[in-house]
């Protein structure tokens, strides 16, 4: 027996506007630290950016 696959299709962003977005290694990361500092980054530390 073959096996099938099924292609799903969901809500979000398409390929195009993710390569705009994320397409880059440079992208990715900026998008990244803004996602887990999204006030700036600060140190545990001193507090200081």
């Amino acid at each position: 027996m073959a096996k099938r696959y099924l292609v799903q299709f969901q809500k979000g962003m398409s390929i195009t506007m993710f390569l705009k977005d994320f397409g880059t290694e440079e992208k990715c990361a900026e998008a990244m630290a803004k996602l887990r500092w999204p006030s700036g980054f600060k140190s545990p530390t001193c507090r200081c950016a």
